[in-house]
């Protein structure tokens, strides 16, 4: 299931309407003001001294009313210089404003309601708008390329030198798109759905191990014409890049695991077989709390979509579990250590799906790794901090 975070500003602040600005006005040859006649504001002048007017008694505006009110006795007005000092046209337009306000109002309230009722009756309507407009912001094109036959998705944009970011188990090509941002702006970012996710098919003749997907990509990298790179995975995308650095450490030029899979470390069978979908949104809600250390404001139409795809894809994660376990490369720990690349190892402290206990792990057996861990941060650092996730590994290639 991805981790989408939820960005939605629902209160929209509209500045207070200032209040008119006086009709009258101090030039060097005296004051300049307005007499009201009715509907009408005749401007008017009278000799005085600027230093006399600024001295004028400042009145409270209980007589406001009483100073701008002209139409009875605008002669007496015309001596009561501090009065027109105050005096406004604001009167005449007071309605037309609050007209203007409730409009507006008005309009507000529909757009709200329209967003809510496509929110609730096209969530992946929505969800696919948004994920556009990630893309849209990370400079990135959505591309396709067939590997065999079969197709994979992926975004690519940005100029550089080129930076493959997979994702994890259950995600897809948008699962780095915001960090995609920021690093797109210094490198040519390329973002595939890893096979049996995302857009991709769901081939039941396809093998769907950790070895297989690192083949798979490679060729996939020699279809769009990579030579070298730069590799970042998290979770399973984790799993991939250190099992695809095993087989192809040539191509590497720095690894980049982030939360990653892989070890047997305090989980005695990783990737084991789920025993039950999310049914509810309560389900749904402790699967984020368990994800995330900042558990994200998501709507309901949301949850409910996410909760949908669980009980549709459950039997077909399964199998792509049960291929990862049955398949080569599905524990590193007695490999890792021929891995010299240069590789930086970034991690959550407070990831509960693969625990802090397997970074430490991983920096002892990678002869040249980096270890970073990012405070009050779950399972995916990429949605919950993705530009500092971003800035960490921009440094780290910089080295």
């Amino acid at each position: 299931m991805p981790f989408l975070l939820v960005r939605i500003i629902a209160v929209w602040h509209r500045p207070a309407l200032p209040q008119s600005e006086p009709c009258s006005t101090i030039g060097d040859e005296g004051l300049n003001f307005c007499v009201r006649n009715g509907n009408r504001c005749n401007t008017l002048s009278i000799g005085a001294s600027k230093e006399r007017l600024l001295r004028a008694p400042f009145r409270s505006s209980k007589n406001k009313k009483k100073n701008c009110d002209l139409q009875k006795d605008p002669n007496r007005a015309l001596l009561d210089v501090a009065a027109f000092q105050r005096c406004s046209v604001s009167t005449g337009t007071s309605g037309k404003k609050r007209r203007i306000v409730l409009i507006v109002g008005v309009l507000a309230l529909l757009l709200f309601g329209a967003f809510q009722f496509f929110v609730h009756t096209f969530p992946g309507v929505i969800l696919q708008g948004m994920y556009a407009y990630y893309a849209f912001k990370a400079d990135v094109e959505l591309k396709r390329v067939s590997v065999d036959g079969y197709e994979i998705p992926y975004y690519r944009g940005g100029q550089g030198p080129s930076l493959v970011l997979v994702h994890g188990f259950g995600d897809s090509k948008i699962s780095f798109l915001q960090s995609a941002a920021e690093l797109s702006r210094h490198y040519d970012v390329i973002l595939p759905d890893v096979p049996g996710f995302g857009e991709t098919q769901e081939s039941p003749d396809r093998s769907y191990s950790i070895r297989s997907q690192a083949e798979t990509l490679n060729q996939f990298f020699e279809k769009i014409g990579l030579k070298q790179f730069h590799l970042v995975g998290n979770s399973m995308g984790g799993h991939i890049s250190a099992a695809y650095t095993l087989l192809f450490p040539q191509k590497v030029q720095t690894l980049v695991l982030i939360d990653a899979a892989g070890l047997r470390v305090d989980d005695p069978v990783p990737y084991k077989a789920s025993q039950a979908p999310l049914r509810t949104v309560e389900d749904f809600d402790q699967y984020i709390s368990e994800t995330f250390a900042r558990k994200p404001w998501i709507p309901q139409a949301f949850k409910l979509h996410f909760v949908a795809n669980s009980i549709q894809n459950f039997d077909w994660l399964n199998r792509i579990r049960q291929d990862i376990r049955e398949g080569q490369d599905y524990i590193l720990n007695d490999r890792v250590a021929s891995i010299q690349n240069q590789t930086l190892i970034l991690w959550g402290d407070s990831d509960t799906v693969v625990s802090p206990a397997n970074a430490q792990v991983w920096s002892q057996l990678l002869p040249h790794s980096t270890l970073i861990f990012l405070d009050q941060t779950g399972h995916a650092p990429q949605y919950e901090r993705p530009l500092d996730t971003a800035r960490i590994i921009e440094s780290f290639l910089l080295q």
